[in-house]
């Protein structure tokens, strides 16, 4: 069990892990404890993108998130530091996750987190051919990740407004 991400950068998981990172924290881990990559099965898998931003990310996702697939998001209840860091969409197979990296972390900056954690190895994964640690170290099984994250995302509704002072609005689009 545990996180790659969080074994390759001692514990902490906010900056920046690429695929060769994750490679060489394979190898390291199954090296280590004498495993064979090939054989090590995947029952769940995280993965996410941390976006930097100049915003406050809890405030905004509190403010501006709606849905994922009109599906209500949940509060994450208060973590160890007593604050609220973002929301999650808990579906049957999966959970969709955005919150505040930079606030879990106690960053000098704005770190906002998209999410994708499958609970079990569910079809729509298993159709990228990933099944083991060794699948994890083929860049082109693990870029179809990045096609379900960004799937994702594309399901997420946000509100935001949009100061139309100064633009001229035809009467159409006035209505």
């Amino acid at each position: 069990t545990g996180s790659l991400h969080k074994n390759h950068q001692k514990g902490s998981n906010f900056k920046r892990f690429s695929f060769l990172d994750c490679c060489k924290e394979i190898k390291h881990l199954c090296d280590s404890l004498q495993l064979d990559s090939k054989q090590v099965q995947i029952v769940n898998l995280e993965f996410g993108v941390n976006i930097r931003v100049d915003f406050a990310p809890y405030e905004y996702i509190e403010n501006h998130l709606i849905s994922y697939k009109c599906n209500k998001f949940d509060r994450y209840k208060r973590g160890k530091k007593k604050k609220h860091l973002g929301y999650y969409c808990e579906m049957e197979e999966y959970i969709v996750k955005l919150y505040d990296k930079g606030l879990q972390n106690g960053l000098q900056y704005h770190l906002m987190r998209f999410e994708y954690r499958i609970r079990e190895m569910h079809n729509y994964i298993k159709s990228t051919g990933i099944r083991t640690l060794y699948d994890l170290m083929d860049v082109d099984l693990v870029s179809k990740l990045i096609d379900i994250l960004l799937s994702a995302w594309d399901k997420v509704f946000l509100y935001e407004e949009i100061d139309v002072t100064g633009i001229k609005l035809t009467p159409t689009l006035k209505k």
